[in-house]
């Protein structure tokens, strides 16, 4: 699952213990 901010990509991650955060896609 992914998004766009600004034009850039966002995907959305789920770590154990950590909750819901978002990793920035630069490529």
């Amino acid at each position: 699952a992914g998004f766009r901010i600004d034009g850039q990509a966002y995907e959305l991650t789920t770590e154990i213990g950590t909750g819901t955060f978002y990793r920035m896609i630069r490529e």
